[in-house]
C-alpha cells in the first residue's frame, strides 16, 4: 500500500489517500539539505523573490535605515550583503537622496543570476555589483570603516538545528517526500516559451541549459538520497522545490562541542576555539529550556553559524556599523517552528539572543529590538506589519481572501503610508499601517465580538545593531 502524508503539529504523517508519494532513502541533516535547497532557489533562472513577501520589499524599512545612515553613517560606502530583488536597495537610495546624503551604494551575493535579471531596473541608481557571498566578504571587503547592512538574509544560511530531550542533544535529520508527477527540465521550459514567443532574459537564461526532458519524482528523490547526484538537480526547472514536503523528522544524539568542531569548525584556531565554547555552552543552555517538550514532535533550535562565522571575520576592523533584519526569537517563551518550507525555500527563524552574545564576546556594542521600534525611531511612525493585522482574520474566512478583506479593512490607512505606491492585493500583508489604526479596528472587532478579548499578535521581526568604534 501507498504511503502519503498529511501535515499534522509540523510532521508529515502517513495519511488515508489514495495519492502516490515517494520519499528519499536516507535522512539529511537539515542544515546540509536547507543549504542545497536554498541555492537551487536563489540562483534560479527567475528572481525568486516574486514568489515571497520579504522584509526588502517593504519600503518603511529601507526609510529607516537611510534616515539612520544620514545621521549616524560612519562611511561613504554602504554594502548589502543578499539584496534579493534589489527593492531594499533602490529604496534606501530613494530615501537617502531626499535626505540629501546619498552614499556609493555595493550588493553582494553569491550568484549574479538576480543581479542579471533586475540590471536594467536597477541602472538608474548607479548601484555596485560584486558577486561575493557572505562567507567571503570579509575577506574581500578590506575597507575600515566598514558600514554593512543585511536584511532577510541569515534566515536563509548555514544554520544547524538541534533538540534536547533527557539531558542529551539530539541532531534534526529529515527525510523528504513529493507526490509522484513529471517536472520539466530547465531547457524545456525554455523552448516552451521560446515557442510561446517570450523572447526574455529568463527565456534566454534557460535556454542556455542542454536538454529538453522531463524529471519524475522517483528520480528526483533519488538524487536526493545520494549527495554524489546533488548536481543533476540543478538541471530541473525549480518549480518541483515547491512540492518538497517533510516526511519524517529523525533526532541523532550528539555531543555538541565534539560536533561542531569535527563537522564545521575543524580548522578553527584556539582563539576561535575560546570564542566559540561560550556560545555553545549558551546554546546547550537554551536546550534545556525546551527538554522535557513532547518527544513525539520535539522543538528544534537554530544556531546561526554562517552568521556567527561572519561576525568572527570581521572582528579586527576599528570602525564597523551593522544593521542585521531578520525574522527570528530573542528568547524561547514562545518557540517559532524550526523551520519553513516556502515555494521551495527552507528558512529558519534566527537566533538573536545567540548572535548578540557572539557580538558582545567580539567586544561589539550591540543592540536588539523589534524591527518596528527602530522603523519609529526613524521615521517617527508607529507601524505593526499588515501580516500580524491579517491574523484576526485566519479562521474566519478563506486565506484566499485574506488580502482582500485587509484591502477593505484598512487599504486606505495603508495608502497614507505609501504615497505614490501601487497598494494592492498582492502586496498588502507585506506592508505597514499605523498601530493606531490597527488598534481601533481591533478594538472595534472585539467590540462586535468577531475577534476575541484576548487576540494579541507575536511580532518575530527583530533589528540587531553591531557596532565598534563609532
Amino acid at each position: 500500500m501507498d504511503e502519503s502524508y498529511t501535515k499534522h503539529r509540523g510532521l508529515f504523517l502517513p495519511s488515508r489517500y489514495n495519492q502516490k508519494w515517494v520519499k528519499t532513502d536516507i535522512s539529511i541533516p537539515l542544515s546540509i539539505l536547507q543549504s542545497k535547497v536554498n541555492s537551487l532557489f536563489y540562483t534560479m533562472e527567475e528572481s525568486p523573490l516574486t514568489l515571497l513577501g520579504t522584509l526588502g520589499q517593504e519600503p518603511m524599512l529601507a526609510r529607516a535605515q537611510a534616515a539612520s545612515h544620514s545621521k549616524e553613517g560612519i562611511s561613504e560606502i554602504v554594502h548589502e550583503i543578499g539584496p534579493g530583488n534589489f527593492a531594499f536597495a533602490t529604496a534606501f537610495l530613494d530615501h537617502a537622496q531626499e535626505l540629501g546624503k546619498k552614499p556609493h551604494y555595493v550588493c553582494h551575493d553569491f550568484s549574479d543570476s538576480s543581479f542579471i535579471l533586475h540590471k536594467q531596473d536597477i541602472e538608474p541608481y548607479d548601484i555596485d555589483f560584486q558577486r561575493n557571498s557572505l562567507s567571503e566578504f570579509p575577506a574581500k571587503v578590506t575597507e575600515d570603516p566598514l558600514e554593512v547592512v543585511v536584511v532577510e538574509l541569515f534566515d536563509d544560511t548555514f544554520t544547524d538545528f538541534f533538540t534536547m530531550h533527557e539531558g542529551k542533544p539530539y541532531n534534526l535529520t529529515v527525510t523528504l517526500a513529493m507526490k509522484e508527477g513529471d517536472f520539466p527540465s530547465k531547457g524545456k521550459v525554455g523552448k516552451r516559451r521560446l515557442n510561446m514567443g517570450k523572447f526574455t532574459k529568463e527565456t534566454d537564461l534557460l535556454l542556455s541549459n542542454e536538454g529538453a526532458r522531463d524529471y519524475t519524482s522517483s528520480q528526483i528523490m533519488s538524487y536526493f538520497s545520494d549527495p554524489n547526484q546533488w548536481e543533476k538537480l540543478n538541471d530541473v526547472y525549480p518549480s518541483f522545490l515547491a512540492s518538497l514536503v517533510v516526511a519524517e523528522k529523525q533526532f541523532v544524539q550528539e555531543d555538541l562541542q565534539p560536533y561542531f568542531f569535527r563537522t564545521y569548525w575543524q580548522r578553527a584556531s584556539g582563539p576561535f576555539k575560546e570564542f566559540a565554547s561560550p556560545i555553545l555552552q549558551l546554546y546547550q543552555s537554551q536546550l534545556a529550556e525546551i527538554d522535557g517538550m513532547d518527544p513525539a514532535d520535539p522543538v528544534a533550535v537554530s544556531i546561526p553559524l554562517e552568521a556567527i562565522d561572519f561576525l568572527w571575520n570581521i572582528r579586527q576592523k576599528k570602525k564597523v556599523k551593522v544593521d542585521i533584519f531578520d525574522y527570528g526569537f530573542d528568547s524561547l517563551e514562545k518557540p517559532l517552528e524550526a523551520y519553513s518550507i516556502f515555494a521551495g525555500q527552507i528558512s529558519s527563524p534566527v537566533n538573536f539572543k545567540l548572535l548578540e552574545y557572539a557580538a558582545q564576546q567580539l567586544g561589539f556594542d550591540t543592540v536588539l529590538e523589534k524591527d518596528t521600534k527602530y522603523i519609529k525611531e526613524h521615521t517617527g511612525e508607529d507601524v505593526i506589519r499588515m501580516q500580524y493585522v491579517s491574523g484576526m482574520l485566519q479562521g474566519k474566512i478563506a486565506n484566499k481572501l485574506i488580502p482582500d478583506a485587509m484591502l477593505q479593512l484598512l487599504g486606505d490607512e495603508v495608502k497614507e503610508l505609501y504615497p505614490g505606491m501601487t497598494i494592492d492585493r498582492r502586496n498588502i500583508l507585506n506592508l505597514t499601517v499605523r498601530r493606531d489604526d490597527y488598534n481601533e479596528l481591533l478594538s472595534a472587532s472585539i467590540s462586535e465580538g468577531s475577534v476575541p478579548k484576548d487576540f494579541s499578535v507575536h511580532e518575530s521581526k527583530y533589528h540587531l545593531s553591531i557596532q565598534k568604534g563609532t
